[in-house]
């Protein structure tokens, strides 16, 4: 039977490629939602998802009032919060009725394990060597996953400093070909419509340096 999974945010990351990985096992159904999240909850949970996942590190206290609504609204909701400082927000993920809370840098096999764990009732929390992890890359101020290779920030960072696919060429010593094959497939990661958009939010998830 297949496991809906509704993925609720409004990072790219979160929607765009998490989604995509989620979407590769069979037994989940994966929708996202993208809008403001202080819409009325019937239009956020729209379709019942068995499992609801939120957003903690990029959308903040906005993902935790929505939690609160959704299970005032819904009691039986089952909700998965990713972030990245159990510490601090763990426990205020479960007080607004997440069923667990867990690391956004979870590889896509982990949080299907997750997710059928929530599904089935159970409460899921990261264990004290995870907890001490996200807390110190908080601390020390680490960005957070790329979805992108190497190669593909590489190039993404030549398109932020303005080089023209010729520039990308010469500087990275390729076919032009390859180059258009890496924008295609940065654009379709991070689900953006130019590659503009996509260096702005390379630059806003401090996946390449700024400016």
């Amino acid at each position: 039977m297949s496991i809906h999974v509704k993925i609720v945010g409004t990072s790219e990351f979160i929607s765009g490629y998490l989604a995509v990985e989620l979407r590769r096992f069979k037994d989940l159904s994966v929708s996202t939602y993208c809008k403001n999240l202080t819409e009325p909850v019937e239009q956020i949970i729209e379709g019942s998802p068995d499992v609801l996942i939120l957003d903690m590190y990029q959308d903040g206290p906005a993902a935790l009032a929505l939690a609160d609504r959704v299970v005032e609204q819904v009691p039986e909701a089952k909700i998965l919060i990713l972030g990245i400082d159990d510490y601090h927000h763990g426990p205020s993920a479960v007080d607004a009725g997440a069923r667990g809370h867990v690391w956004i840098k979870k590889s896509a096999t982990e949080l299907r394990s997750i997710i059928e764990n929530i599904r089935q009732g159970q409460i899921v929390c990261p264990n004290e060597e995870e907890i001490r992890e996200m807390s110190k890359q908080v601390l020390e101020g680490r960005r957070p996953p790329s979805p992108l290779s190497k190669r593909h920030l590489r190039c993404l960072t030549l398109i932020a400093k303005g080089y023209t696919n010729k520039e990308i060429v010469r500087e990275l010593k390729c076919r032009p070909f390859t180059v258009k094959e890496h924008i295609r497939t940065i654009l379709k990661v991070l689900k953006v419509g130019s590659r503009y958009e996509a260096a702005d939010l390379a630059r806003k998830h401090r996946w390449i340096k700024a400016g």
